[in-house]
Order: structure tokens, then sequence, then C-alpha cells
């Protein structure tokens, strides 16, 4: 459904988002991609019919960039410094490194892809990998329930069978948590292995539903039984 009705990518999460992790991991992309809004245009506001029109005048002109509001911008500068100020990324970005790499792979007869967001090489075929959050709790409590709402547990899983299918070997694979609100404190997370163990199952059992639905175009969505909760 969402490759035939992708999100909006205007949506301002996902531009915060995005611009989070280039000001972060990519600042090179970060300037060439992304643009702050003027507070005014010839003394004009930005509510004010004028101002809207010479902004989407100079969108037409630079359809690369995507614009943030200086309040937005002032946000992302403050995330990306508490990303950088962490020890963890300060070490994986002092080392040979890739960020936003993709990796093509088939596990359980279905294609796929992952796009890890640092991947930091160790020497021969060794990695560690860090991805990065930004979250409303960064705490070990606060972290580890929005780990388990979101599936964190599963992405580890499939991208390290992406890498290792790639013949890259993940030694160490951690979630870097920004909270989106100050003082913006951030921490440095790996996830049990007893967690892991239980996610690759759920990624075996998602790859043959996808694969069942993909070879019959039959897609019941949450099921046609009555589930027991």
């Amino acid at each position: 459904h969402s490759k035939e009705n992708p999100l909006d990518s205007e949506l301002k999460p996902l531009v915060i988002g995005s611009a989070v992790h280039a000001a972060a991991l990519e600042p090179d992309k970060f300037d060439r991609e992304f643009d702050v809004m003027p507070p005014a245009i010839d003394g004009k506001g930005p509510r004010t019919a004028h101002y809207k029109e010479q902004m989407e005048e100079e969108k037409a002109k630079r359809p690369h960039l995507r614009w943030l509001s200086l309040s937005d911008y002032e946000l992302v500068m403050r995330l990306a410094e508490s990303a950088l100020s962490h020890p963890v990324l300060r070490n994986f970005l002092a080392k040979p490194h890739q960020v936003e790499g993709t990796a093509f792979f088939t596990t359980w007869n279905v294609k796929c892809k992952c796009r890890p967001d640092l991947v930091t090489f160790l020497g021969g075929r060794n990695v560690d990998v860090l991805d990065l959050k930004t979250c409303k709790d960064a705490s070990p409590e606060g972290f580890g329930k929005a780990a388990a709402q979101w599936g964190y547990d599963v992405q580890e899983v499939f991208y390290r069978k992406g890498l290792e299918a790639n013949d890259l070997k993940v030694r160490k694979f951690v979630f870097l948590a920004v909270e989106k609100t100050e003082p913006f404190s951030s921490g440095c997370y790996e996830l049990h292995a007893d967690d892991l163990g239980t996610a690759r199952s759920i990624v075996r059992e998602s790859c043959g539903i996808w694969r069942d639905c993909h070879d019959r175009d039959y897609w019941p969505g949450y099921g046609e039984k009555i589930n027991v909760l």
C-alpha cells in the first residue's frame, strides 16, 4: 500500500527527521539539500499572501531544497549537536565509515534491501552499525518501550541479515536515541540477545507472509479468522 500511496515527503516530522540525520551524519548533504525560510520577505511575515507567493517562487527556482522554518532549523541543530556530542557517535565517525549505504540481499526467497544509518569499518570484513533515533524519551525505560513498540529488534535482525549477506560481519549494533525536547538528552543502547532471537522468528514469518501474498496477489490484512487476544 505504501508503495502505491507514499507518504508526503514534506510532512514536517519526515522533513525534520531527515534533516537531523543529514546534519549529524552528512553535514555537506544538509547544506546541499536544506535551507531556512526567512522570517520576513520585503517586511511581510509568513502569514501574508506576499510572503507565500515569494516563497513559492523561491521553491520553484530551487526544487531540490527542503525548507525549514527558523524554529525547526534551530531544533534540528540542537538535536544534531546532542547526537554529535555523544562519544559513541564520535568514535564511529572517527573511523572509516559509510552513511546510508544500501545493501541488497535475498532471505527466505524474498528480495530485500536495507539502508543502515552508519556503518563503521573495523578491518577485514568486520563492521559496527549505529542507528540514529529521535524520540520522546531517551531514558533506558522510555527508549526500551519505544524499541518494543516500533520493532527495533526486528529492524536490527533484518539489517544484520542484509549486511551479513554482503559478507560483512556485524560486531556491534547500537541505537543512539536523542530526545526531541530540551535539554535534548541522549542515550546509546544495545538490544538484548534474547529479544533478537524472537525477532528472527518474526522476520522469517514476515518474509513468508510477504512471499505468499505477492505470489497469490492476495492481501488479507490481519487475517479473516476470529483471533484470540
